[in-house]
Parts: structure tokens; C-alpha cells; sequence
């Protein structure tokens, strides 16, 4: 297995305290502040057929990513549009945990550096804390929904927020956000057969 060298981005997300100034947004500021970093993705087989799409975002100017473990499934080649429509190619993953449905990626390098990436918190959340989504559910893109973290849950020995806010297929790698615009979690899945049970990996999962 090859070993990669995980870009200084990484180790800043998960190493450094909080940032101090990190202020409340609200709902318009957080749409406004996230929709150019979070990306569509689509999900192509060996016969270059589309079999699924879901959602990623940036979270270094260097083209850095993450998104969830199981759009992998089955997928020969991933592509990532942004919110102006230009596209990403997959290049790599530096690291991915099956059990926290967590991917850690890279992107083809561009001319440029991404203009806008996503700050990552450090800490879980508590209960009854306001959470925001920003995806494409059903292939509506950069639909935004809100709601309240509604309990923290132990799966496979990582953390999972449980949520209220509405996802439904589509939304999945895509970032649950606090009220201060910051990732707290990747969307995973929900339960179809209860009501509001929604769940994201954990952030922090990825620096374990």
C-alpha cells in the first residue's frame, strides 16, 4: 500500500485549537458563505455509465476535499462541479475509513488555487445546537435545509450527529454545518422508516 504524505491543510484542521473568531452567521450568511465550496458529485461505473450522484466540499485552496466512503462503491470515475460549473477531476485519496463512511481526497491540480473551502471544527456539538445542510437532494442543487443536532451516537466506535435537518439521496458527502459556518460532519444516511433520523459521520472521525 502506498504511502502518501498528507498535506499541511490536514494536520492544521485537526492539530490547531478553534479559531477565536469564528463568528455567528445566521442561515442567509451561512448559504452564502458555503454554496461556492460545496461540490456536486458524479458517480460513473466501468462502461462510463452515471450511477449515482451526492455532494463534497473544499477544505484547502489546494484542491483538497472530503466526502463520504460509500459513493465509492462500484465507481471507476468521480468528477466534482462547483457552484460557477467548473469541474474537478478525482486524483487520489489520502485516507478513507469504511466504518466512519469518511473520505479524505485530492483533486487534479488546476492553474489556480480554490477560492473557497470550508473551515473544519474541532469539537462535536451538543444537543439542540442549530445545524445546516447545503447539497443536491434528488439532483436539486445547492438546496439549503436546516435543523437541530438531535443526539450524538456511537457506530462502529465513531461518532455520528443525529439530525433534523431534511436530506434525502444526493445530499450524501456533504457537510452539516454549526451556526458559525464550520463542518462538524459529513452526511451519511438516514433512517427511512422513522422521521428527522438523519445521521453525519463526525468530523474529527477523520483524525483519528
Amino acid at each position: 500500500m502506498k504511502n502518501f504524505k498528507w498535506p499541511l491543510s490536514f494536520a492544521l484542521f485537526f492539530c490547531l485549537p478553534l479559531l477565536s473568531w469564528a463568528q455567528i452567521l445566521g442561515p442567509v450568511g451561512i448559504y452564502k458563505e458555503s454554496k461556492y465550496s460545496v461540490l456536486k458529485v458524479l458517480c460513473y461505473d466501468s462502461t462510463n455509465n452515471l450511477v449515482q450522484t451526492g455532494s463534497a466540499f473544499f477544505i484547502d485552496t489546494k484542491g483538497n476535499g472530503i466526502t463520504c466512503f460509500h459513493l465509492f462503491t462500484d465507481v471507476v470515475k468521480m468528477l466534482f462541479i462547483d457552484f460557477k460549473g467548473d469541474t474537478f477531476n478525482y486524483a487520489r485519496t489520502y485516507k478513507s475509513i469504511k466504518e466512519a463512511d469518511i473520505c479524505f481526497f485530492a483533486t487534479e491540480p488546476k492553474n489556480k488555487p480554490i477560492e473557497h473551502y470550508l473551515r473544519v471544527a474541532k469539537l462535536l456539538p451538543q444537543i439542540g445546537e442549530p445545524v445546516y445542510v447545503v447539497g443536491h437532494p434528488k439532483g436539486l442543487s445547492y438546496s439549503f435545509t436546516n435543523g437541530i443536532v438531535s443526539g450524538i451516537r456511537d457506530i462502529n466506535t465513531y461518532d455520528y450527529i443525529q439530525f433534523t435537518a431534511p436530506v434525502s439521496p444526493g445530499n450524501s458527502g456533504g457537510p452539516l454545518l454549526n451556526d458559525r459556518g464550520e463542518v462538524i460532519g459529513v452526511i451519511s444516511f438516514n433512517k427511512p422508516d422513522g422521521q428527522s433520523l438523519n445521521f453525519a459521520t463526525f468530523i474529527g472521525n477523520l483524525g483519528r
